[in-house]
Order: structure tokens, then sequence, then C-alpha cells
């Protein structure tokens, strides 16, 4: 719907037709995932990390976040995804560390 129609919503489109601002969405997405992807290999040399854990957990969040905004569902959905597989491995960490 468009904006200024009379129901209050935003026009979504118009977030894809500003290339300024897409390609700040790409360009801090692709910071997070670079930094994610070195968190991770970090993670497998310290497993019980839980600073690398949250960090990936905060890109991840952030990602989900800002596509949420620009009305990337699809990206969002995923984000959810990765938030929860992130979440059980933190949680079943936290369990293997109490026994």
């Amino acid at each position: 719907m468009k904006a200024g129609s009379g129901s209050g919503e935003s026009n979504i489109e118009e977030f894809y037709e500003d290339p300024a601002l897409l390609q700040a969405f790409l360009v801090e997405s692709q910071e997070l995932l670079q930094g994610m992807d070195q968190d991770l290999v970090e993670l497998e040399k310290a497993p019980d990390s839980e600073e690398l854990l949250n960090r990936i957990f905060r890109a991840l969040h952030t990602i989900k976040g800002t596509a949420g905004f620009l009305g990337f569902h699809p990206i969002v959905q995923l984000g959810h995804r990765a938030e929860d597989f992130s979440m059980h491995f933190a949680d079943a960490k936290s369990t293997s560390l109490r026994a």
C-alpha cells in the first residue's frame, strides 16, 4: 500500500527503490557475516566461549532485524531459524556444562 493513502502504512517498495539503503544493508550484512564466520572458526577452538556465542547471536539478530525493517521476509525467516539453532546450541552447551 502506498504511503499517504490514508491507511497509515508505509510503502515497502520505497525501500527496494532506494539503492543507498539497499547498499548499506548489504555492506552491513556482509561485514556481520564475515565476523560471524570468524567467530564460528574460533568457537571450534573454544567451544565454551559464551562471548563468541553471544557475538554470533547478535550478528544474526541484527541482520534479521534490519531485514524485517526493510521487508525482506525470507531473510527474516532464515534469521529466525538461525537464531533458534544458535539458542539450541547454547542451551545444549550450558546443560552439558552443568552436568
